[in-house]
C-alpha cells in the first residue's frame, strides 16, 4: 500500500474512533464518588450492618450527546384525522316555492335541527340545506340555503 493511502486510512480509522468514543461517553451514567469534596460533610452512606438498609439510592443522570436536538427540532403536531361524511337520505321532493326539501331518511338518523347538511350528485355539491325541527316518521325536512337541489340528491351532514 502507497504511503499516503495507508496514512488516509489510520486518519480516518482513528476518527471513527473518537466519534465512537464521543458517543458512548455520552450514553454512560454519572456518580458522584463518596470521596468528593463537595460530599465530606455528609455522613457516610449506611451500610447493612447499622441497621438501616431501606435508605433511599443517590438518583443517578443520564446525560446523552444529542439531549439538546429536541429544543432545536420540536415534534410537528399530528395532523387531524379526516371524518367521512354521514349519509343522511335521499332527496325525494323539492319545493322551489317555498325553499324546502323533503328527505327520505333510511337510517336512524343522527342529525340534529339547525345543522348544516349538503346535497350532492354526480360526485358535485347541488345545495346547501340547513335542517328544520319539523319531522314526519322517517322523513325530514330541511331549507334550501343555497343551490338548486333536484330529487334524488344524497344529503350528507357537513
Amino acid at each position: 500500500m502507497p504511503p499516503p493511502l495507508r496514512c488516509a486510512l489510520f486518519r480516518s480509522g482513528v476518527a471513527g474512533l473518537c466519534v465512537a468514543a464521543m458517543l458512548a461517553s455520552g450514553c454512560r451514567t454519572t456518580k458522584p464518588a463518596h470521596g468528593d469534596a463537595a460530599n465530606t460533610s455528609a455522613p457516610p452512606p449506611p451500610t447493612a450492618a447499622s441497621g438501616n438498609a431501606t435508605t433511599p439510592q443517590e438518583p443517578t443522570t443520564r446525560k446523552s450527546l444529542f439531549s439538546w436536538l429536541p429544543r432545536i427540532f420540536p415534534q410537528r403536531a399530528k395532523p387531524p384525522v379526516a371524518v367521512p361524511p354521514t349519509l343522511i337520505g335521499q332527496i325525494r321532493q323539492v319545493n322551489v316555492g317555498n325553499q324546502f326539501v323533503l328527505i327520505d331518511a333510511s337510517s336512524a338518523s343522527s342529525a340534529r335541527p339547525g345543522e348544516a347538511l349538503v346535497a350532492i350528485s354526480d360526485r358535485q355539491e347541488t345545495a346547501d340545506l340547513k335542517l328544520t325541527t319539523l319531522r314526519g316518521g322517517s322523513f325530514l325536512i330541511a331549507d334550501i340555503v343555497s343551490g338548486e337541489p333536484s330529487v334524488g340528491d344524497r344529503v350528507y351532514q357537513k
